[in-house]
């Protein structure tokens, strides 16, 4: 009994894999959106998640009704499979007709890994205004989904 525990223990050693801890991921990919102040859109991501539990990101839409430019910042908790991301974007708005805001964004996202690619639908509450106007233009939900590369960087070897 004890010499099939030694040899067990011996079998269990010699198959386990180092343990690796990832440092941080890099994103770089697509968004589409819509939002009923400027209709669908598309454009560019890019982020970064340091120890894949915070996140900071740019993003880029064009659509034609308007541009987005933001920048994002948010935490990632695992739950299993998956990733949520409750976080805020800032930025502004350039509609077609010339006119300029500057917008607040929380929402929440869902990372979901396809090998080197990652899916990530999200949903946020849009407020947007100017600071010289004290009635904000454009309250309402946005709703997007991003397909990124993910990149690995960092990684702990034990």
């Amino acid at each position: 009994m004890r010499r099939a525990a030694c040899l067990s223990l011996l079998a269990l050693s010699a198959a386990a894999a180092p343990a690796l801890g990832q440092v941080g991921e890099l994103h770089l990919g697509a968004i589409a959106s819509h939002t009923d102040a400027y209709g669908a859109g598309a454009g560019i991501v890019i982020g970064a998640a340091p120890v894949r539990l915070s996140y900071a990101g740019l993003r880029w839409l064009r659509s034609d009704g308007a541009q987005l430019f933001g920048a994002d910042a948010g935490l990632m908790l695992p739950a299993g499979p998956v990733e949520l991301m409750p976080g805020l974007g800032l930025g502004a708005i350039r509609y077609a007709g010339g006119d300029t805001e500057f917008f607040a964004a929380p929402g929440a996202a869902v990372e979901v890994h396809l090998g080197r690619f990652a899916i990530i639908p999200e949903a946020r509450w849009i407020v947007s205004g100017r600071p010289e106007v004290a009635v904000q233009r454009y309250q309402g939900l946005q709703l997007s989904i991003r397909l990124v590369a993910t990149l690995e960087f960092g990684r702990i070897r034990h």
